[in-house]
């Protein structure tokens, strides 16, 4: 998948397919044993020497990722591990920390790190009806094009983050790439009151390569693809409060 190679190792056949499930869109079996990161899960309820029978564990390469009493826990530290494992290794990719959905055709990106409030938005926009792409990571293919990566949007409350499908929201999953239309550099602040600037290309291009997990790795990569990424895109930036209203600014922006 996006060039790298992985391998899933269990201690009981029935939690493979749950594992699986949890792999990216387009991923395929490898015809090469030798893989770059070997997961691997060993599940309380099987049959296996271990001193905390109770507990559930995942390992990559050997090293301990951690543990969980909760199925449903393991398996998100398992797909959190993966994707940014995936996006920082890859070289035919480019993952970007930053929501991303389509409305009429063109891509709206909003890069951001965690707690940033890009779920929040891309849910506004998917309830106006944009379509899904990804609330985590935008993944950029080498003509600077995005591509579907769709995760669960992870909905946190004031107790836990909440996994929840975009259908949810009433919204379709991409499908195809698309070609970016709008980046949209801002951090929510409650209270503050949406005023928009027009940016310079080369502040989207800041905006988004301080936001890739690559770019030290493959500078020149990171580089060319977002300048690609933005060459037909405005770039818009500021603080924005509640979600809603951006989310109105941004489709009314886009149909103009």
């Amino acid at each position: 998948m996006f060039g790298i190679r992985i391998g899933i190792r269990v201690n009981a056949r029935e939690f493979l397919n749950p594992l699986i499930k949890r792999l990216p869109l387009g991923w395929e079996v490898a015809h090469s044993p030798k893989v770059e990161r070997l997961y691997s899960a060993i599940f309380a309820n099987a049959e296996v020497i271990s001193e905390q029978r109770h507990r559930n564990f995942l390992f990559a390469n050997g090293q301990q990722l951690g543990s969980a009493m909760k199925l449903e826990d393991l398996y998100e530290a398992f797909e959190s591990d993966l994707d940014f494992y995936v996006g920082r290794a890859s070289c035919t990719r480019l993952f970007v920390h930053a929501g991303a959905v389509a409305w009429k055709g063109r891509g709206v990106i909003i890069p951001g790190e965690s707690h940033s409030g890009k779920t929040t938005l891309v849910r506004a926009l998917l309830e106006k009806g944009a379509t899904y792409y990804s609330d985590e990571f935008s993944v950029f293919d080498s003509d600077g094009k995005v591509h579907p990566f769709p995760r669960r949007l992870s909905v946190r409350s004031e107790e836990a983050a909440t996994r929840i499908a975009p259908e949810r929201f009433g919204a379709q999953t991409g499908k195809t790439p698309v070609a970016v239309g709008l980046v949209v550099l801002t951090r929510y602040q409650p209270g503050a009151q949406w005023c928009p600037k027009i940016m310079s290309p080369g502040n989207g291009v800041l905006g988004l390569i301080k936001n890739t997990l690559a770019a030290r790795r493959y500078p020149t990569l990171a580089l060319t693809t977002l300048e690609k990424a933005i060459c037909e895109a405005d770039v818009v930036g500021g603080t924005r409060g509640e979600a809603k209203e951006i989310a109105h600014w941004i489709t009314q922006y886009l149909d103009r």
